[in-house]
């Protein structure tokens, strides 16, 4: 994990035009961004360099998000996981959170929520990579 001002982030979606959004965004927000578009690349790239936040949808084909979160927590607990989804449930939520993730965005994501979003997400990592 970084322990410089710019944190890692990793967006991992199968769609790439709601990736190149989310990714033009946080750079825009002065983050280092990488992406992946599948569950089975996000762990191969996690495990090549692990970013201080992943964003991660829960559909995706070969290997969903929950799964992938499941993953993430039992190799890499420390890092932060926003999982989005544009066909949310309730219970999809309460599972994510239960599995470990650090919050729950629908899809499409407001970016004025994001804004206010990730000055917390940036607190907490720093005081995580402080311990």
């Amino acid at each position: 994990m970084s322990h410089s001002n710019n944190l890692q982030v990793l967006v991992v979606d199968d769609d790439a035009g709601f990736r190149d959004v989310l990714c033009g965004f946080l750079e825009s927000r002065n983050l280092v961004v990488r992406q992946a578009s599948s569950g089975m690349s996000a762990l191969d790239e996690i495990n090549h360099a692990t970013p201080d936040i992943i964003f991660l949808d829960v559909y995706m084909p070969e290997m969903n998000g929950l799964q992938v979160l499941r993953a993430i927590r039992e190799h890499w607990p420390q890092v932060k996981v926003i999982v989005m989804s544009g066909y949310a449930t309730e219970e999809m939520a309460k599972e994510a959170i239960d599995l470990g993730a650090t919050d729950f965005l629908n899809k499409p994501i407001e970016l004025e929520l994001l804004d206010d979003l990730l000055p917390i997400i940036k607190s907490d990592v720093s005081e995580s990579t402080i311990e």
